[in-house]
């Protein structure tokens, strides 16, 4: 029996990787109707340090700041890449590590499938780097597809 994938997770970060990644997502969206959830996470230091010297900065520091200005352009990219191929999407900027970013949309929204891009990462880099697509094949709660070049 063929797969229906209503809803898609797709990750994106702005590299090259993701790119594929969204391509992949919207082939399949245009297939099954599909809707589409783009997810950007961002995560900033932890560090008690970092944290202390930022609540330094006067209020009107922050109020001509945006964190995510980055990523608010990446995921407005997206959504007007997958405009031009008819497909609609819901963008998420979620504050988590890339993989749990990823798996809570996924199980918030019932996603069918992940899509998610390789760095092409051996062995030895991906055991220090960690792997977005290792941890996705290893948890997610749906079907996951890694797209990339070979």
């Amino acid at each position: 029996m063929a797969e229906k994938f209503n809803t898609i997770v797709v990750g994106v970060d702005g590299s090259d990787h993701a790119g594929e990644a969204l391509e992949a997502a919207a082939d399949i969206a245009e297939a099954f109707s599909s809707a589409v959830h783009v997810v950007m996470a961002t995560h900033h230091a932890s560090s008690a340090d970092w944290r202390a010297t930022l609540d330094q900065l006067p209020q009107e520091f922050w109020e001509n700041v945006d964190l995510h200005a980055d990523a608010h352009g990446v995921l407005a990219d997206a959504e007007r890449t997958l405009g031009r191929r008819g497909v609609k999407c819901e963008t998420h900027l979620v504050e988590d590590r890339p993989a749990d970013a990823l798996i809570g949309v996924a199980e918030r929204e019932g996603a069918d499938l992940i899509v998610v891009g390789t760095h092409g990462y051996g062995a030895g880099k991906r055991m220090f780097l960690g792997s977005v697509s290792t941890k996705m094949a290893h948890h997610a709660p749906c079907a996951v597809l890694i797209a990339g070049r070979r």
